[in-house]
């Protein structure tokens, strides 16, 4: 085999490697966006199922995408799915701390008959009156799950 075969073969090996290797960050970050994108819009004409493929597709592309996580644990939450609602928005909560989240979780938990599990991810206090309710409401149904006065 001739220089030039064996150039032109490791040309060729590069090329296809190149053409085989996992898009950039960025590109897979687009993509992800994306998906979540078409998640959203399934959602609004009430496709709970495309949406969860969506979602399900855009984390694949980009783990780290914490709002399509989100809102999959929010889709997985109202379809009673409620394992998969606790993973999802456990993950979000890890990588957030966003008190909304936390209230999410909560709910979830109850529907999971977890009703000790609450009180370790509410926050113990928040400015946000909305996020101070829902967390008094929540602890509240816990305590009565636990038959707490």
């Amino acid at each position: 085999m001739t220089r030039i075969a064996r150039a032109g073969g490791g040309a060729l090996i590069a090329a296809l490697l190149l053409a085989l290797a996992p898009p950039a960050a960025a590109d897979r970050a687009t993509r992800s966006e994306q998906s979540h994108a078409a998640a959203r819009q399934s959602l609004e004409s009430g496709d709970l199922e495309g949406a969860v493929r969506q979602l399900q597709t855009a984390l694949l592309r980009d783990g780290g995408n914490l709002a399509a996580r989100r809102l999959l644990g929010e889709v997985q939450h109202r379809r009673g799915y409620y394992e998969s609602a606790e993973k999802e928005l456990r993950r979000v909560l890890d990588g957030t701390g966003d008190a909304a989240v936390a209230l999410a979780l909560g709910d979830v938990l109850l529907h999971l008959g977890r009703p000790r599990e609450v009180f370790t991810v509410l926050p113990a206090h928040h400015a946000a009156p909305e996020v101070e309710r829902g967390a008094r409401v929540l602890r509240g149904r816990a305590d009565m799950a636990l038959g707490r006065p």
